[in-house]
């Protein structure tokens, strides 16, 4: 009998009570929870790292294809001698706002992009049309800092274009026709519908920077 009675009191305490249970299932609930919510801005913080690197290698490679006076197989009716310049264009007015920028080549050598706006690129001075996905943009408020770093903010309307030409890896900016006069950086904030941001420097020395 009292085997048995010993045997009875441990098969009641072997199991977990419903309070137990709730307490248990009510962690696991927030531990999840913070966990999604956790992922969600990590995912965003991912995304705008990979965008902010993808922009900086574009104006990098505008720097690159300038210095080595490379001519795409794009343009036709060039001198054989004559480098064009290459420069990435931003306006935040173009649709949809703040998604949409340009890699071009300077055919006229006039110091901006003055195409026409083309679905059909590579074609003129058109070299390539990117448009950024997801919920990422690059802000109205483009700032152009002067030597004594006083920004200028651009109009949504207003176009910026960072030129390179050679012999050397400087960058010209150019509000749009015309160039900035002691200009020390560009500062181009991306940023995202969970306000996580971040910001590419383009130096006038010619350095870029992701901040």
């Amino acid at each position: 009998m009292i085997n048995n009675w010993k045997f009875k009191i441990k098969n009641r305490q072997a199991g977990m009570t419903y309070v137990e249970l709730i307490v248990v299932m009510s962690i696991f609930a927030i531990v999840t929870g913070t966990v999604i919510f956790n992922y969600k801005d990590f995912q965003v913080k991912v995304d705008m790292k990979n965008l902010s690197n993808d922009i900086a290698l574009k104006i990098f490679e505008a720097q690159k294809n300038a210095l080595s006076g490379k001519l795409p197989s794009s343009v036709f009716g060039l001198p054989p001698n004559w480098k064009p310049s290459y420069g990435v264009y931003f306006q935040y007015a173009l649709v949809p706002h703040g998604k949409v920028f340009y890699t071009f080549i300077d055919k006229d050598n006039s110091g901006w992009f003055d195409e026409l706006f083309s679905e059909n690129c590579p074609i003129n001075e058109c070299l390539e049309k990117y448009t950024i996905n997801k919920d990422n943009f690059y802000d109205q408020d483009i700032a152009i800092y002067i030597v004594n770093s006083t920004p200028i903010f651009l109009s949504s309307e207003e176009s910026l274009n960072i030129v390179f030409t050679r012999p050397d890896s400087k960058a010209v900016f150019m509000v749009d026709n015309a160039p900035v006069a002691n200009a020390d950086y560009v500062q181009l904030t991306l940023n995202s519908q969970s306000s996580i941001q971040s910001v590419i420097k383009v130096y006038a020395s010619g350095r870029i920077q992701i901040d």
